[in-house]
């Protein structure tokens, strides 16, 4: 496929993909719910007395992949999937794992040495190309619960405690890497140390809020440029993400501009920092990406022209 016939025109909105991570009972089943459309998948009970939609519980990976697929392939009415929640979705993988394997634990799966967690791995990759599909039409909200866990600093080496989504650490990467938004549910609170007091005291009044970029004290990313802090509300969510988007006046006529001429150059810069993938034009550069393309078009010239010059050069210096 030629570059030269894809010049970007316009932005293409797709509809959310979240992982809202939490303490218990802050309120994240309420954000799905509170979503467009909503339908609930998970062994999770934690609907409580919210009347929404939801499939009957799944006992098996079967039952959760055979959902995704009815939603993928079949016309319904539902407008966001709301899996509550992952964490506990795991473990029917991992029983899923261990029965194929005829072991009675995801540690003696296919021989032990953390072999198992490499296969649930791989299985999770295939699960979220399935939600990549559904997410054509629908919005997708991860749900999952929060622990605390000992980190160390590589650069200081200091040790302290941070709120983690509460998988295995190979899932919950991956996890982190697929979704747009991470966002860490915390009931908000202050502290105040008295004069001569060797510990502070916290308090608060159960204000439910979501932090929305990485600290030291949790995990949390956006690509959206959101505020750090927000209610914890699908509504304020989605305003804040539509506010971010660039609307199609402020891109079409910019970036077509801007690829103009190099267009080939520029793709293969894309292709390189996977931005794009193979065979995609360049009309599939996700929204949030062209804006910061937009936001700094001087920079994107310079990094295109000196991949360009390198690629150049390690193509001269071949052996023929």
């Amino acid at each position: 496929m030629s570059t030269l016939t894809s010049v970007i025109h316009g932005i293409k909105p797709q509809p959310h993909f979240v992982l809202l991570y939490g303490v218990d009972g802050v309120g994240k089943s309420t954000f799905g719910a509170e979503a467009p459309n909503p339908i609930f998948l998970g062994p999770e009970d934690g609907l409580g007395m919210l009347d929404v939609p939801h499939f009957p519980t799944p006992k098996t990976w079967a039952d959760i992949k055979a959902a995704v697929n009815d939603l993928i392939m079949e016309d319904h009415q539902y407008k966001t999937l709301v899996l509550d929640s992952i964490d506990w979705i795991e473990p029917l993988l991992w029983a899923h794992l261990c029965k194929e394997g005829e072991v009675k634990s995801i540690e003696q799966v296919a021989g032990g040495f953390g072999k198992g967690y490499v296969l649930a791995r791989e299985q999770w990759q295939e699960f979220l190309k399935s939600l990549a599909r559904l997410r054509k039409k629908m919005n997708i909200v991860a749900i999952a619960h929060a622990l605390i866990k000992t980190t160390e600093d590589p650069y200081e080496g200091e040790r302290y405690d941070r709120y983690l989504v509460k998988m295995n650490d190979r899932a919950a990467d991956l996890w982190r890497e697929a979704v747009d938004c991470v966002l860490f549910a915390n009931f908000e609170t202050n502290f105040r140390k008295e004069q001569g007091a060797k510990k502070a005291k916290a308090f608060g009044e159960g204000k439910r809020v979501m932090f929305t970029e990485r600290r030291p004290a949790f995990d949390a990313k956006n690509r959206f440029h959101l505020p750090f802090q927000m209610p914890l509300s699908w509504q304020a969510f989605a305003d804040a993400a539509a506010k971010a988007m660039p609307s199609p006046e402020d891109t079409e006529d910019k970036l077509a501009a801007l690829f103009k001429g190099m267009e080939a150059e520029a793709f293969a810069y894309l292709l390189s920092i996977e931005w794009l993938e193979e065979g995609q034009p360049l009309t599939d550069i996700r929204a949030v990406n062209r804006k910061k393309i937009l936001s700094r078009p001087d920079a994107f010239v310079a990094a295109v022209k000196k991949f360009a010059e390198s690629s150049a050069q390690e193509e001269e210096t071949e052996p023929t």
